[in-house]
């Protein structure tokens, strides 16, 4: 759920002060499963998280958080330079190698990289695997391995992380290689803990593998479709709706990846003391979301999806059974649960046919979708950590864009993000509790809504205002104080084309 390296180009008139147009990359955002490369292009991360279901948010993954609650000014975009590890801080796979993952892309190998790539997977298993035993005993074997650490070299620069190689091994063990390693991960029944026979039981698979480990590593990106974002973005739909005068959505996922979050009104959401979304059944997804007190996502009436669609530079056949083993291999072996409601929604939307359309040019692709739905539905747009990844530049570009078709098309823009990326003014985020750090709150996913006619005060045009907070796969939420009363002004009519 990384990055797929497109091209999009901004047409004239959809450009504000926010920046000039040109060949914008916007991206596979729930990450494709195959990487491509141009020298126009841009680099952008997916809808769909990560691979590291554990601690996606620890502070360690931090850009300076002691900046990212505060009030931003967006005017002059070109600030969105400084990401700190802007990884999807689901796949927190480096979190002290901080830098603008697009700058990232301009690297390459280097005499220190075997240095670096050691340290990288050390690091990784110090902080990301504390609480996943196979994974840090791997991550510390590898490390020490430096020829298997070197086909890294073959992945794309913002690739070149512990996570894309164990997903790698993964993979290997689900399509029935290596038969002493699999006795190690639950994902195939394995119910060995690591021992002293598993160092041999990783070389054995690295010497027989090689090649087709070396071809995952050029070829994928870590990605898992994760929809426990989807506990977010539901009653962020809701609160569109209302603000619309309940219109029905039509729903554009922009990077789709699968197109697993076209079933959110299909999923269950337990967020302790409510329950949202579809009935409970044993065919449905089950989320829970831990809500921080005094912070719990608005009840009202939910939205109705008239029609979605997906686009992506490289979306992920569900009917490809090696594309899906591969998302299957970016789940971390032990996670059933995950693993559960992963198969679940690849049941429901497999099931459903809802469109997901391969385009190299996503911003291009928004206008035909536009000129397409009835008058009477209200569409949204809906990117979760794609624009992150963008080039600085592009990324103004693309914003500056993306605000034209607001104002001018009458189009409602949801935008999940990193702290790095504030839209507009906001206040600082709630204390934290006994399951949410301060720290997690700080670096947490931001989520902003935008819609026609909205202003602010600082002169952002148009408004953005932030909904919600988020864990990076939705496992615990903090919805503003503004957005659960729904005091804003709604949207009364569509402008015309």
């Amino acid at each position: 759920m990384l990055p797929t390296v497109v091209t999009c180009t901004v047409p004239a008139g959809l450009t504000d002060s926010s920046g000039s147009s040109g060949a914008t990359g916007a991206s596979g955002g729930g990450s494709s499963s195959s990487s491509s490369s141009s020298s126009s292009s841009s680099s952008s991360s997916s809808s769909s998280g990560a691979t590291d279901p554990t601690d996606a948010s620890d502070a360690s993954d931090a850009s300076d958080a002691s900046g990212t609650s505060g009030t931003s000014d967006l005017s002059d975009l070109s600030d969105l330079s400084d990401l700190s590890d802007a990884t999807d801080a689901t796949d927190a796979s480096d979190a002290s190698d901080a830098s603008d993952p697009a700058a990232a892309l301009a690297g390459g190998p280097s005499a220190a990289a075997p240095t670096r790539r050691r340290q990288r997977f050390e690091r990784f298993a110090d902080i990301e695997c504390r609480d996943a035993p196979l994974y840090l005993t791997l991550c510390r074997l590898l490390a020490q391995r430096p020829q298997a650490l070197a086909w890294l070299d073959a992945a794309e620069p913002i690739q070149r992380r512990p996570n894309l190689l164990l997903a790698a091994l993964h993979e290997r063990v689900l399509a029935g290689a290596g038969a002493s390693l699999a006795a190690y991960y639950p994902s195939v029944g394995g119910t060995r803990l690591p021992d002293t026979d598993l160092p041999a039981a990783l070389d054995s698979l690295l010497a027989q593998q090689g090649p087709a480990l070396q071809s995952l590593l050029a070829t994928r990106t870590t990605q898992t479709n994760e929809i426990g974002r989807c506990a977010v973005l539901w009653p962020a739909l809701s609160v569109i709706s209302v603000r619309c005068e309940g219109r029905a959505l039509a729903l554009l996922d922009f990077g789709c990846s699968a197109g697993l979050n076209l079933g959110v009104d299909h999923f269950r959401y337990d967020y302790g003391s409510m329950h949202l979304g579809a009935a409970a059944s044993p065919l449905t997804p089950a989320i829970a979301c831990h809500a921080l007190p005094g912070a719990m996502p608005p009840a009202g009436p939910t939205a109705r999806i008239a029609s979605r669609l997906g686009i992506d530079p490289a979306p992920v056949d569900l009917r490809d059974e090696a594309a899906l083993r591969w998302l299957r291999a970016c789940l971390w072996p032990p996670d059933h649960a995950r693993r559960q409601r992963f198969e679940q929604a690849v049941a429901i939307v497999r099931s459903a046919g809802w469109p997901v359309r391969q385009v190299d040019d996503c911003l291009a692709g928004i206008e035909p979708w536009l000129n397409s739905l009835p008058a009477d539905v209200q569409p949204v747009l809906f990117n979760s950590w794609v624009l992150t990844y963008i080039e600085p530049d592009t990324r103004r570009r693309l914003i500056g864009a993306l605000r034209t078709l607001v104002q001018r098309r009458s189009l409602a823009w949801l935008s999940a993000e990193g702290p790095w990326l504030k839209m507009g003014p906001a206040a600082p985020p709630p204390p934290g509790d006994a399951q949410v750090s301060d720290a997690e709150l700080a670096n947490a996913t931001q989520w902003w809504l935008t819609l026609p006619g909205a202003k602010l005060e600082s002169q952002l045009q148009p408004g953005a205002e932030l909904l919600a907070r988020s864990h990076a796969h939705g496992r615990w939420l903090a919805w503003a104080g503004q957005s659960r009363t729904g005091q804003r002004p709604r949207l009364r009519s569509k402008s015309p084309p």
